[in-house]
């Protein structure tokens, strides 16, 4: 059964904040693999650049108490970003929207809430610490320019793992 633990856990694995301009490569990135590390520069680059995106899909989440799946919409335009979850046949959906400076959430018979970040609106709301808004990046298969990072590059000097 759907239930608001499950939709919680949705919302925590889809919250992001928005996080715009290049990353270049930086000594907080850690390089390995046998990649050429000017290609994936250049990739990199090309990546870091794309700030708009349209994500429909299944998520999933299996907890030690709680497992389900919904279905997420996501939408990423430059500063502003509207992702969309509801659980079996649209029940508990959710709907976060934000900008730099301000996220709000709605959730179905549960009520709005808003927080500067999506950190700050996780932590208010199921007091959990997490770094919400590095999947803006990761979706994208970067790093968040904020972090140190270890990336392994294949053959063909594409990302095959990143550990932040």
């Amino acid at each position: 059964m759907f239930d608001v633990m499950f939709l919680r856990h949705v919302i925590v694995f889809s919250l992001i904040a928005l996080l715009t301009g290049c990353a270049g490569l930086t000594s907080r990135e850690a390089l390995q693999g046998k990649g050429d590390p000017a290609q994936w520069r250049e990739h990199k680059q090309q990546l870091s650049s794309l700030d708009g995106w349209q994500i429909n899909g299944k998520v999933g989440i299996r907890a030690p108490r709680d497992s389900g799946s919904g279905t997420l919409f996501w939408l990423q335009r430059q500063d502003y970003y509207d992702i969309r979850l509801s659980g079996p046949l649209g029940r508990g959906a959710a709907r976060l929207t934000g900008r730099p400076g301000g996220v709000s959430l709605e959730v179905a018979n549960q009520g709005r809430y808003e927080a500067p970040t999506p950190e700050t609106l996780l932590q208010d709301q199921l007091g959990w610490k997490l770094p919400v808004s590095h999947l803006v990046w990761w979706v994208r298969g970067l790093p968040a320019p904020d972090s140190k990072s270890r990336l392994t590059l294949d053959d063909d000097s594409r990302l095959a793992s990143l550990e932040q």
